[in-house]
């Protein structure tokens, strides 16, 4: 087996097991699991049998094995550049609505920086339950 051979096939191997050790929801996780196992096993193959990738390339109408390869990444990339487009995009939505929701909470408050003790805002959850605990109606004395 020559040198690039072992090179890629420990290269695929470290970038699968680096990537398994992602840290997402279960379902995600599973899917993206199965994918990368795939994927893996295919690069595997591929790098040991590289007249594979010709053989489905004339398959499939295309005329050599690199050509195909090169669609796929074609494919690929223009998948992961949507998936960060929608990401994105979820991500300046979330942050809208904690902006808003921020300056709501300021606004009803009537929080002012510079009112806020620097102690308190190193965290904004207390400062949020002081001051809404000052704010708090007082309840009634029995005594009238």
């Amino acid at each position: 087996m020559m040198l690039i051979k072992i090179l890629l096939i420990v290269v695929v191997l470290l970038l699968s097991l680096y990537m398994f050790k992602a840290n997402l929801g279960a379902k995600q996780t599973a899917w993206r699991r199965l994918g990368i196992l795939a994927f893996a096993v295919a690069a595997v193959v591929v790098v040991i049998f590289p007249g594979i990738t010709t053989t489905i390339a004339r398959f499939v109408g295309v005329g050599r094995g690199a050509d195909l390869l090169l669609y796929g990444l074609v494919v690929v990339v223009l998948y992961n550049m949507l998936m960060q487009a929608k990401q994105r995009n979820a991500a300046e939505r979330r942050l809208t609505k904690l902006a808003r929701e921020v300056a709501i909470t300021h606004t009803v408050l009537g929080e002012d920086e510079k009112k806020v003790s620097p102690a308190v805002a190193d965290n904004p959850t207390e400062a949020v339950t002081r001051v809404s605990s000052d704010n708090a109606p007082q309840q009634p004395s029995e005594n009238g």
